[in-house]
């Protein structure tokens, strides 16, 4: 009989983002954005979504997210400070 493996993973689970993360993973920003994790990559690369690089990772800090979708949101409603 085959044996199955029950491993557990040490991923948190993939859809929960915590509320209190100052950083993101691009993954996360992309769920939340609700865009393809390749396009959350290739505007982070970019530079259009505020990112830092941490060897080979990427993270993005909450905080600039939410400013940064604020002033997309006045800019396409037309309502700049």
């Amino acid at each position: 009989m085959p044996r199955t493996s029950k491993r557990r993973s040490r991923r948190p689970a993939e859809g929960l983002i915590p509320a209190d993360a100052e950083f993101l993973t691009v993954p996360q920003v992309a769920r939340m954005l609700q865009i393809p994790r390749t396009r959350a990559y290739m505007l982070a690369q970019a530079g259009e979504i505020p990112s830092i690089r941490l060897g080979k990772s990427v993270r993005v800090p909450r905080r600039l997210l939410r400013e940064w979708t604020e002033a997309k949101a006045r800019e396409r409603t037309g309502n700049a400070e």
